[in-house]
Formats: structure tokens, C-alpha cells, sequence
């Protein structure tokens, strides 16, 4: 699911385009949308793969249809679901990167595992709520797992998330990064402080939404004990090509 802002950060130059090409593919059952209801103004609309889209990725990867996961009745609860506003963060946490690497650094590779991916990627060892992947030009691998916060977990909960990500480490035999997005400067300094004494070979990196948003190739992402802040491709450590 992803917004029109999120679409154009990933496909398009303007808004005006990317709404009329949505439009089409509307009308020709590609997407589906809905827009969510809200007491003062309007949502923007809300993007959700339609029938004939399901049965063109199912063509294009040559697979059943039902392995491209194409489920109207989650996506019809979607729009009242308690998540939605999560789930809008956490992708556009991801097309605002994109949009970033599209337009400045065209050069560095994105591959992004949403959170359903995930679950199935790793089960109940870790629930993160996105993968990133990032290749460099130099064909360095920089990987990384998203956990969007919304200060609702206590440090002890944040602590054992990261006995997980321990035990990731050591079943792809090398260190583990974890972003930590957070709502305020608040939490920031909250989860850094409560954070500041990692498991070996997990990475601990933290920023806030908005300031990932105001430029998400700035200097944004502090350590647990670091006196500075360095940018996302700078902070990751890089890892070998596993799965």
C-alpha cells in the first residue's frame, strides 16, 4: 500500500503526472485505491495492487497468482485498520530514500522487503518492519532492518528486540544493523540512552522521522554513545552477499 506522495517519490517527476497515470491504471483495474476518512481535510489517496495488476506481476515473475498474494479482503479491512498510519510510515520512510538515491545518487542500488516479506523471510526470529538493501557503486553491500517507533514500547522491550537481532547475527554469521526511527527528539535521546550497550555485532543507528524527511542523505543517524552523526551509507557496516 503506498499514498500518491509515495508513488511519485518512487516513479515520477511530479505530482500532476502521477496522478493521471494512476488514474488509467485505476480504470483499467491495475491498483485499486481508497482514501481514508479524516474530520478536517483529506487524506491523499491510498494505492493497493488491483486484480489485473495481481495477474501481471504473477505473469511477469511466472508464478501462480496466488503466490503474488493478492488479497482484497485484507486490503478492504486495511482501510480501517489500526496500522494504516504505521504502515504509511514505515513506506514512506522508504520512498523518501528512494527518492533521494533516484534523483542525487542514481548510482546506489535500493532493494526493499516490506514488513509481510519479512515476517515470512524470518519467521519469529525477528519482526522487523522493513529490509533495506543498498548496493554501492563499488558493489559493497550495505543491509539494514527497520523498526518504526512510536514510543509506545518500554526500553525493556526495545532491549530484548535487540537479543534478536543478536541471534540474527549469529545464524548469517556476521554483524546486523538496526534503524531505529523514532517521533521526537524525546524518544531519540530515550532509546539512544536506553540503547547505549548493544549486543556484539548488532548496530544500533537512530533518527527521527522528520529528520530523515528534511533530507534522508544528511548526516541523520547517531550511535548509542557517539558524539556525532553520520549519513545512512556512511553509518551501515557493510556485509558480505548473503541472502
Amino acid at each position: 500500500m503506498l499514498t500518491v506522495w509515495q508513488l511519485r517519490e518512487l516513479f515520477f517527476d511530479g505530482i500532476e503526472r502521477a496522478r493521471k497515470r494512476l488514474a488509467v491504471l485505476h480504470d483499467l483495474g491495475v491498483v485499486d485505491r481508497f482514501r481514508p476518512h479524516r474530520e478536517r481535510g483529506s487524506h491523499p489517496c491510498h494505492y493497493v495492487l488491483g486484480r489485473h495488476g495481481a495477474m501481471i506481476v504473477a505473469a511477469v515473475q511466472d508464478v501462480p497468482i496466488k503466490e503474488v498474494r493478492f488479497d482484497p479482503v485484507r486490503q478492504l479491512g486495511l482501510q480501517r485498520s489500526q496500522q494504516l498510519a504505521h504502515l504509511v510510515g514505515v513506506n514512506g520512510f522508504t520512498t523518501s530514500l528512494a527518492h533521494a538515491l533516484r534523483t542525487r545518487m542514481p548510482d546506489v542500488g535500493l532493494e526493499w522487503m516490506g514488513q509481510r516479506a519479512c515476517g515470512l523471510e524470518y519467521q519469529d526470529l525477528v519482526r522487523p518492519d522493513s529490509r533495506l538493501r543498498l548496493t554501492l557503486r563499488h558493489s559493497d553491500l550495505l543491509t539494514a532492518w527497520l523498526e518504526w517507533d512510536r514510543a509506545t514500547e518500554t526500553h525493556k522491550r526495545l532491549r530484548g528486540k535487540l537479543r534478536r537481532y543478536r541471534d540474527l547475527a549469529y545464524l548469517h554469521a556476521h554483524p546486523v544493523t538496526v534503524l531505529f526511527v523514532v517521533p521526537s527528539d524525546r524518544r531519540e535521546h530515550h532509546v539512544l540512552d536506553s540503547l547505549n550497550s548493544p549486543p556484539e555485532d548488532v548496530q544500533v543507528l537512530v533518527t527521527t522521522a522528520e529528520r530523515h524527511h528534511s533530507d534522508p542523505l544528511a548526516r541523520n543517524w547517531q550511535e548509542p554513545g557517539a558524539a556525532w552523526r553520520a549519513t545512512l551509507p556512511d553509518s551501515i557496516t557493510i556485509q558480505p552477499r548473503t541472502r
